[in-house]
Formats: structure tokens, C-alpha cells, sequence
């Protein structure tokens, strides 16, 4: 992207949906211990939960927002090989080392078997399997700009809606009503290729500010929702966190009134060079924090184990938090001063 076509609001939204992702990981263990079932503390974190879980959304809508206005995008071959080149040193990197910080924390011995394993399905750490959505998606991406430039608004907005019906609409439906489940059809694409529409149709087509209100309303009024169908649809024993899910209709709404509500300010009062040029040089380290965070949080958590300390819940978000982005921005930072190592973030 040239310099004076770059877009501020798009560097403060990578780095947003950076550290959302990062706090994720952070409170996912509590999130996700049924024992802390109806606690007022998992009521928080459920809360803090809808905000976090926009941050990969987030990411695909900025990568849909540009590389769907990118003609470069059309050029199959190129496109390829440039995204191929980008994405396949990374992920073979951090592959590798998380299968390893696997072994280790288990005491196995590495087995090329189950790295191979591993590297054939979403990979050997949680965060991983990003990768290989991301993948599939550019390999539809050229063809997709295709019949995204020749849409409207309105065409390009009944798209989005057409993919988000059987996987997230229905799914809505269905959750809140269960007399007659309605399912007539299997999703049509991924689901997480409307967050790429979707990015691309709110930058292209800023709404007024009207429709902007409405979004953040029900982005507001769908967290009493979610709270309500994770603690109704969950028990003490099992937990079915079903507006948690990747694309539930909670994401979409929290990520586009983010995306909007960024945007807008950002044009009200527009960010001093400094901020711009500090969100750049953030926005540039935001992949290799995605990558490395989760080897900082559990050194960091090994750590505390050994010297025995227990942490409350919301000290051990805090300092988790801080922690490891700190640790993992700086990090990363350095990594980037490196003309070798840069090239694993």
C-alpha cells in the first residue's frame, strides 16, 4: 500500500484486533472451565469475551477492506506466489516451534510422524489454524474480486447476506427457537469470507449515520443475548458457548460496530502524524505478535506455576495481559531489526 494512500484507521484496527486476540487467549481457561458455570466472574468474562473475539474477524475484514480493492489481486499467478511466499516461512517457523514447546511440555521425544500430522490439520497450537483459513480463502480471492467488482451495494450486500444465512442467520434462529430446526441448505462458502465482504462493504460504502447507530445498538443489545444463551445453553458440567462461536451473529455485529465506530472517529478527529506513524510501525509488528503470543503467555504461566503463585482472577488477566503483550511486542520488535529473522513474522 503507498504511503499516501494509507489509511490510519485501518493500522489503529489491526492493532486493536491484535491485542483483543491476545487478551482472548489470556481468559480463555477461565472462560472456558465449566466449574466457574454462572459465577459472577465468568458473567464478566463472557462480557469481555464478545469484545475480544471480534479480533480475528477484524483481521479478515481489513484484509478483505484491501485486497479486495487491490486490482494486483486479479493477477492470479502473482497473487499467489507473493501470498504463498508471505504466509509459508512463518508458518512453517512457528509450526515447527510450537510442535517442539508440544514435546517439551509433554516430555516426548519429536516424532517427524506427528509434526506431519500436526502440519496436515490446524497445526500443533490453537492460534494456528488461522493459517489455514486464510489459505483457503486467497485461493479464492481473485475470483471473488472478480464478481465483487462487478457489484453494487445492494448486490454486494444480499452476497453477504447469502453466505451469513444457513451458517449464522439459521443458526440464530435456531438456537432461540428449537419447535422446528431450518436448515434447507448447507453454507454456500466459509462463513469467515463474509467478514472479508464485509470489511470491504463498509469501507467502500461508508454508512450514514443512521444505519452506523443502529449497528452499534444491536452490537450493545446482542451482549445481554449472548449472556443469556451461553449461561441457558451451558451447566456446571459441560459448557455450549453457542455466541461465542467464530461467526455468530454476536461477531458480526461487534466487529462491524467496532470497524464503523474507529473509522468514524478517526475522520471526527483525525490522528496526529505521531499516532499515525506509531499505529504504523504497531500495525507492521501485529502478524508476529499473532504468532508468538501464546509461547509468552504459557512461558509466562509456567513460570508462576513453578514459583507456586496463584494469582487472582482478574490480577492474573491484568498482569497475563500486560505481560505477554509487552514481552511479545518488544519481541517481535527485535525480531524485525533482523533481515533473516523478519522474515518469521
Amino acid at each position: 500500500m503507498e504511503e499516501k494512500k494509507r489509511l490510519v484507521h485501518l493500522d489503529l484496527l489491526r492493532c486493536m484486533a491484535t491485542y483483543l486476540v491476545v487478551l482472548l487467549h489470556v481468559i480463555s481457561p477461565y472462560l472456558n472451565d465449566p466449574t466457574h458455570h454462572g459465577l459472577p466472574l465468568w458473567t464478566a468474562c463472557n462480557v469481555l469475551a464478545f469484545l475480544c473475539q471480534a479480533g480475528v474477524p477484524l483481521f479478515f475484514m481489513l484484509s478483505g477492506c484491501l485486497l479486495l480493492s487491490d486490482e494486483g489481486t486479479l493477477d492470479v499467478g502473482p497473487f499467489y506466489k507473493k501470498r504463498l511466499r508471505r504466509l509459508l516461512v512463518p508458518f512453517l517457523c512457528w509450526q515447527s516451534l510450537y510442535y517442539l514447546e508440544t514435546c517439551l511440555a509433554q516430555g516426548a521425544a519429536p516424532s517427524l510422524l506427528q509434526f506431519v500430522r500436526d502440519l496436515c490439520f490446524r497445526g500443533s497450537k490453537y492460534h494456528l489454524w488461522f493459517f489455514y483459513q486464510i489459505m483457503a480463502i486467497y485461493l479464492l480471492l481473485p475470483f471473488l474480486k472478480r464478481i465483487t467488482d462487478d457489484l453494487g451495494q445492494r448486490q454486494l450486500l444480499w452476497l453477504i447476506f447469502i453466505i451469513i444465512l444457513p451458517g449464522t442467520l439459521l443458526r440464530f434462529v435456531n438456537v432461540v427457537q428449537s419447535v422446528v430446526w431450518i436448515s434447507p441448505f448447507a453454507a454456500l462458502m466459509e462463513n469467515y469470507i463474509a467478514f472479508f465482504l464485509l470489511g470491504l462493504y463498509l469501507e467502500k460504502y461508508t454508512p450514514g449515520q443512521y444505519v452506523r447507530w443502529v449497528v452499534y445498538g444491536l452490537a450493545l443489545a446482542f451482549v445481554p443475548v449472548g449472556l443469556w444463551g451461553n449461561r441457558f445453553f451451558s451447566t456446571p458440567e459441560k459448557l455450549n458457548l453457542i455466541f461465542n462461536e467464530g461467526y455468530s451473529i454476536t461477531q458480526y455485529l461487534t466487529s462491524a460496530a467496532l470497524f464503523l465506530l474507529v473509522a468514524e472517529l478517526c475522520r471526527c478527529h483525525p490522528p496526529r502524524p505521531g499516532t499515525a506513524r506509531r499505529a504504523k510501525a504497531l500495525s507492521g509488528l501485529s502478524f508476529g505478535v499473532y504468532l508468538a503470543h501464546p509461547m509468552v503467555l504459557d512461558g509466562f504461566r509456567f513460570v508462576l506455576k513453578r514459583l507456586g503463585v496463584a494469582l487472582t482472577v482478574p490480577v492474573d488477566w491484568t498482569t497475563g495481559f500486560l505481560f505477554t503483550s509487552l514481552v511479545t511486542t518488544l519481541g517481535v520488535y527485535v525480531l524485525s531489526r533482523s533481515p533473516i529473522l523478519r522474515k518469521m513474522i
